[in-house]
């Protein structure tokens, strides 16, 4: 995400309880929190995150528990997508 941040790799744990990201002015939590949305889907457009037009690219992926796989596997596998213990989203 060259326009946002360039980060290679970056690794959260979240657990069934509350979660709080801190961290300095300027470290990147509102960076990680816009790409997340994003890559969710949101309808914030290329331009507004500062993404180039064409080759801009946001990816996440999830290491999913057991119990989160079914979960989202029912979801997904709804739409015809299959769902393994690891989930991908780009865009």
């Amino acid at each position: 995400i060259e326009n946002i941040a360039l980060v290679d790799s970056l690794t959260l744990s979240f657990d069934s309880s509350f979660t709080v990201l801190t961290g300095e002015s300027g470290a990147g939590k509102s960076v990680l929190l816009d790409c997340l949305q994003f890559v969710a889907g949101s309808s914030r457009s290329r331009a507004e995150l500062g993404l180039p037009t064409r080759d801009g690219r946001v990816e996440a992926q999830f290491h999913l528990s057991a119990e989160e796989t079914s979960v989202i596997r029912e979801k997904l596998e709804a739409h015809g997508i299959p769902v393994e213990d690891e989930l991908v989203l780009r865009r």
